[in-house]
């Protein structure tokens, strides 16, 4: 399997909060940017700040897949987990960068294929390209959605499968679009972050294709 190696990231590790802060953001996130995923779609869809989910008592899942489907005013990406519950897991999501930085803890393996994910993101009218970071910690993966646009993003997780949902807005303004998430974590403290820049790789164009049925 081959994943591309990421632009330049800064990310800290801390035993109750692990903090994405891109080198262009230039500050890090504040308290009450944290929230939490919840356990079903609300129509709560967020702008920015970082999601955190999952258990962390969940160690060594499987991530079978990384799939996506349009459907009726937003597209849904969804993470396909062996595993009893979501592993604890963290979405910084980033509207000045049109991205959203995932990194999925509890040593989790790698079982989807990476060419079929990158293909399955050709057909996307709303991402623009996927990176597949290399596994470089063992008690973690990240992985990166960089959007066409600034989009508002739901996420959510649901069981029997295990999977986590990203569900980003496509078409016009159907439901609320709330800055502040009805379970927004209050981190009072975190360490400082400190700077990591792997080797750069030429981002993959993924033009828009036809659409195909999941």
């Amino acid at each position: 399997m081959t994943f591309s190696t990421p632009s330049r990231w800064v990310f800290s590790l801390t035993p109750f909060l692990f903090l994405l802060w891109s080198v262009s953001g230039g500050a890090a996130l504040e308290p009450n940017d944290v929230r939490e995923a919840l356990p079903k779609k609300t129509e709560s869809y967020l702008k920015e700040g970082l999601v955190t989910g999952g258990d962390r008592q969940i160690q060594s899942g499987l991530i079978k897949n990384i799939r996506r489907a349009s459907n009726g005013g937003y597209e849904r990406i969804v993470i396909d987990i062996e595993s009893e519950k979501a592993p604890y897991y963290q979405v910084s999501v980033e509207p000045l960068n049109h991205r959203m930085i995932t990194t999925i803890f509890g040593g989790p393996r790698l079982g989807l294929d990476a060419k079929k994910v990158v293909d399955a993101f050709r057909k996307s009218l709303v991402v623009s390209r996927v990176e597949l970071f290399p596994k470089v910690e063992e008690d973690s993966w990240t992985f990166a959605l960089y959007l066409k646009s600034a989009t508002p993003v739901e996420i959510f997780e649901l069981s029997a499968p295990t999977r986590i949902i990203f569900d980003l807005k496509s078409g016009p303004a159907t439901a609320q679009l709330v800055k502040k998430h009805p379970h927004s974590v209050n981190h009072r403290k975190s360490a400082p972050v400190k700077n990591y820049t792997p080797a750069s790789h030429p981002p993959v164009d993924l033009a828009p294709a036809e659409e195909v049925p999941e």
